[in-house]
C-alpha cells in the first residue's frame, strides 16, 4: 500500500496544524524532522509521547526520521556526530519508522567522501542495536 508522507514542519512548527493540513491533503505519514521549532534529535520523552499519541489518534504515523545526520564536513570528527546518530536510531525505533534519512555533504576542500568510514559506523550501530535501518542518502555539495 502506498503511503503519502510529508516533511510536516514545512507546514508549521505547531504539531496540531501539521496534523490538520496533512489530513486535509491525504497525507498519512510524517517524515518527522521538527515540531515546535525543535529538531527530531532534540525531542525529550514527553514530546515524543505527545507526537506519537496525537498521530495515532488521527490514524497517522511516522514513515521516516528526517535527521540532520551526515550534515557535517566529512573531515570533521565523527564521534560527536555518531552520538547524534544513536539518538536518530532511538527515535526511529520509538516511532516505528523503517527509514532513517541520512545526508552527506561533499566538501570542495576535501573533494572526496569517505564512504568506508560512514558505512562502518552505520553497520556497527545496526548490529549492536539489532536495528534494521533503511537509509535514504542525500548527496550535497558544500
Amino acid at each position: 500500500m502506498l503511503k503519502l508522507a510529508a516533511f510536516a514542519d514545512e507546514i508549521s512548527p505547531q504539531l496540531d496544524e501539521q496534523i490538520a493540513v496533512c489530513r486535509e491533503n491525504g497525507v498519512t505519514h510524517f517524515e518527522l524532522r521538527g515540531v515546535y521549532g525543535k529538531n527530531v534529535l532534540d525531542f525529550d520523552r514527553a514530546l515524543r509521547e505527545e507526537i506519537k499519541s496525537k498521530l495515532s489518534a488521527h490514524g497517522m504515523g511516522v514513515i521516516s526520521i528526517g535527521s540532520p545526520i551526515g550534515k557535517v564536513k566529512i573531515d570533521e570528527p565523527w564521534e560527536p556526530h555518531f552520538e547524534r546518530f544513536k539518538i536518530a536510531v532511538d527515535a526511529a525505533e520509538f516511532f516505528g519508522s523503517p527509514i532513517l534519512g541520512l545526508g552527506f555533504r561533499i566538501s570542495a576542500e576535501v573533494a572526496r567522501l569517505n564512504v568506508d568510514v560512514v558505512w562502518a559506523a552505520i553497520a556497527i550501530l545496526a548490529i549492536v542495536r539489532q536495528t534494521r535501518i533503511v537509509s535514504v542518502f542525500r548527496m550535497e555539495n558544500s
